[in-house]
């Protein structure tokens, strides 16, 4: 039978389980976008990433997106880098808009270039790609970088809205599950220590999947989903063992 300290550590779990799943869902569509939009396109010249180039990460029916690229010389002599743009413009991958925008730029100025996009520009319905490349003559490098828009099928919802909302829900899913688990949980378990430290240690791998999604370092938000899978997996299991009445489990 199940006392009251015991129902609410249960539900600690659970509100915390639907905080991490949120955060997964997230790490899991920007990840995936991203890592398609790699192959989008790509450029045999450009040698490494580019930077300032800035993307949104969702977007809703309705609205128009914008990417930006902000380009400076920080050399000490005059620049004059050509920015080319490859944006998806249909249902198919291989349906693309090109633009190409030449440019001078003395030591120390900047220039941002912009490109807008819609819904309509969405492969297959999910994903804007886009392909961004800045190029300068010799000895100064060839640049490039990629980005995938995920277009979540909610019209007239503002993306920026989803994004905060669904942010807030998940930091307040997770971290008051978190806190009712710690009240009211048995600590003379040894599967419940084991337990919360795996819920501490999925709540840290989310997190750091999270904020590199954001960054757009795929590879470390890639490898931040598969170890927060596995661990949301091992968990959810021991927990299943621990409640069919073997308190030995364990990680």
């Amino acid at each position: 039978m199940f006392t009251k300290k015991r129902l609410l550590a249960t539900l600690g779990i659970v509100i915390f389980m639907l905080g991490m799943i949120i955060g997964i869902a997230f790490i899991g569509i920007t990840t995936w976008g991203n890592l398609e939009a790699y192959w989008f396109f790509p450029s045999r010249i450009a040698t490494s990433g580019i930077r300032g180039l800035n993307c949104p990460v969702i977007m809703t029916p309705g609205e128009t997106g914008v990417i930006t690229l902000h380009v400076r010389n920080s050399h000490d002599f005059v620049i004059r880098p050509t920015v080319l743009s490859t944006i998806s413009s249909g249902y198919y991958i291989d349906e693309a808009e090109f633009t190409k925008q030449n440019l001078v730029l003395d030591p120390g100025d900047s220039y941002i270039a912009r490109w807008e996009f819609s819904e309509e520009n969405a492969v297959y319905d999910q994903f804007v790609m886009a392909r961004i490349e800045a190029r300068t003559p010799y000895p100064t490098a060839r640049l490039q970088g990629s980005c995938a828009i995920y277009v979540m099928n909610l019209p007239g919802v503002s993306s920026l809205l989803i994004m905060v909302a669904g942010g807030i829900l998940c930091a307040v899913l997770s971290l008051g599950g978190l806190y009712l688990w710690r009240q009211f949980h048995d600590e003379r378990s040894e599967a419940n220590l084991h337990t919360t430290r795996g819920m501490y240690l999925l709540f840290v791998i989310v997190t750091i999947g999270i904020t590199t999604s954001f960054l757009r370092i795929w590879m470390v938000s890639l490898t931040t989903l598969v170890a927060a899978l596995v661990l949301l997996v091992s968990t959810l299991t021991l927990i299943s063992y621990t409640s069919s009445g073997n308190t030995k489990a364990s990680l």
